[in-house]
Formats: structure tokens, C-alpha cells, sequence
């Protein structure tokens, strides 16, 4: 079994090495007072000049990314919520089930979430999260390909007694830090090739293909986009069913996307 499990381990690696062989990561962050976005390249950022959606060109200049504060990977206008997949042992695809979280629910990798004293129990479900590059409203898949600036990762937690209690779900999805999110954002990976794992206490909870999932990013874009006029920043979290558990105090979550996006939390009652 451990020589299975070494196998597929190693063969999974090469995969996302494939995979992330023609990808470019990008992050926001402040220096000097000033915000911007740059290119990720190991330890170093190159500064983008201009609109990172629009028009924007790479400095030759240089800077570590010690030297500055990683921020949220955009100021979105809205936070979307989808559950787009089968359910476990499902034959058909359920529905689309949308929901909204505040821009203010998003907190960064690295920073405890402190949950609400009157909170029962609290379910995080490792998500894939889509960043918007353009304008869109009313598009198909291709444009909707078209549509999306790149990938990352978080957590969307619930607090499940809030939502059966309340006429909405903005208390039980929108609390303060109830959307982690990693600080970077990736471009150019090969959608067959990506996979989303995730973890707790260093446990793996699991790992998802994205060629297993019910409906592809794009799908997702172009049935929001029939709704809501999406805009370049606004964020999609497409939720794993099968990365969905219940944390307790002081628990640490973890998602990634083909190891090298991450966000990590320490849950906090």
C-alpha cells in the first residue's frame, strides 16, 4: 500500500509540474505606500505597470517579496458562491446553487479566523476560486474562457445552524474571515491538468482533478454571467463537496492548487 501510495504521489507530481511548466503567477502588494500587482518569480517581484485586466508591461526592476506586503489578490466588486457538482454517489448533476459573500469576508493566508462567539459548528469547503479579467455579461463558454484572468485558492466556511435559522445566508457565509483566499493568483495552467488538494492539521482531507468536475470554470462564468454583470476582479469561489468539514478551535486548513498556490488558516473559537 505505502508503494501504491508513493506512486501515485510521484506520478501526480509530475502532473502538476506539466501543468504549471507555462503558468505565470502574479500577486498584489504594497510598498512604499503604494499598491500594485507584480509578477511572481520565486522570491522575487517584477512590478507591473498599468491595469493588470487591460494593459499593463513588466519592469525590468525588481524587488523581494519581503521587502513588501502581500494584500488580497484584487478589490473585488462581488464574491460569488457555487456549489456546481455532483454530490457523492450521485448520477446526475444538480443544479446550480449560487450565493454571495461580502468583499469583507475575504482575509488573507496566514491570519487566524476568529469565529463568532455564538457560533455552534462551523463546515470549510476548500474552494477553487476564479478571478475575472473582463467585463462580461450574457456569454457563452468560449467567451467566458476568454473572460477569466486566472486561478487561486480558498475556504468557504458556513455556519450551517445561521443558515437553517435565517431568511439569507449573509451571516452564515459573510462573517468576518469567512472566505480565505490565497494572496496569488495563477495564469496559463492547463485546466485538465489542475488539481485541488487540501488538509487539516497536515492530514489530507483530499484531492480534486478539475477534469472531474461537473462543470468547467468557464461553464460557471457563463451561466453567472446570464445574471450578474461580472467585472475584472470580482471572485468566484467553486466549491469542492468532497473537500466539506467541520473545524474545530485551533484547527489549521490548508488548500492548494497544484502546489504552488496556498492558503493556510488557523480556526479560531
Amino acid at each position: 500500500m505505502k508503494l501504491i501510495a508513493l506512486c501515485l504521489g510521484a506520478c501526480l507530481s509530475v502532473v502538476c509540474l506539466a501543468a504549471n511548466a507555462s503558468s505565470t503567477t502574479y500577486v498584489r502588494y504594497q510598498h512604499l505606500g503604494k499598491i500594485g500587482y507584480g509578477k511572481l518569480v520565486e522570491d522575487s517581484i517584477y512590478p507591473l505597470k498599468g491595469d493588470i485586466f487591460s494593459d499593463s508591461s513588466l519592469s525590468s526592476r525588481k524587488m523581494s517579496v519581503r521587502d513588501v506586503n502581500l494584500l488580497l489578490p484584487t478589490k473585488p466588486e462581488k464574491v460569488f458562491v457555487v456549489q456546481a457538482q455532483k454530490q457523492l454517489g450521485e448520477t446526475q448533476a444538480n443544479d446550480y446553487q449560487f450565493s454571495f459573500k461580502l468583499p469583507s469576508a475575504l482575509i488573507s493566508k496566514g491570519v487566524p479566523i476568529q469565529i463568532p462567539t455564538d457560533a455552534k459548528n462551523i463546515e470549510y469547503s476548500s474552494s477553487l476560486v476564479v478571478v475575472i479579467g473582463k467585463q462580461s455579461k450574457n456569454i457563452d463558454t468560449k467567451q467566458a474562457s476568454a473572460a477569466i484572468f486566472g486561478l487561486t485558492v480558498g475556504g468557504d466556511l458556513t455556519e450551517p445552524n445561521w443558515l437553517q435559522h435565517d431568511a439569507h445566508s449573509l451571516r452564515a457565509k459573510s462573517a468576518d474571515g469567512f472566505a480565505p483566499i490565497a494572496n496569488e493568483i495563477v495564469r496559463g495552467l492547463d485546466f485538465t491538468q489542475i488539481h485541488v488538494s487540501s488538509k487539516i492539521n497536515g492530514k489530507a482531507i483530499n484531492d480534486d482533478a478539475l477534469a472531474e468536475m461537473t462543470y468547467s470554470p468557464a461553464e460557471v462564468v457563463s451561466e453567472l454571467s446570464q445574471y450578474f454583470t461580472l467585472k475584472p476582479g470580482d471572485l468566484i469561489y467553486i466549491d469542492l463537496p468532497t473537500h466539506t468539514v467541520e473545524v474545530k478551535d485551533n484547527d489549521v486548513v490548508s488548500v492548494s492548487l497544484n502546489g504552488i498556490v496556498k492558503v493556510e488558516n488557523k480556526i479560531m473559537f
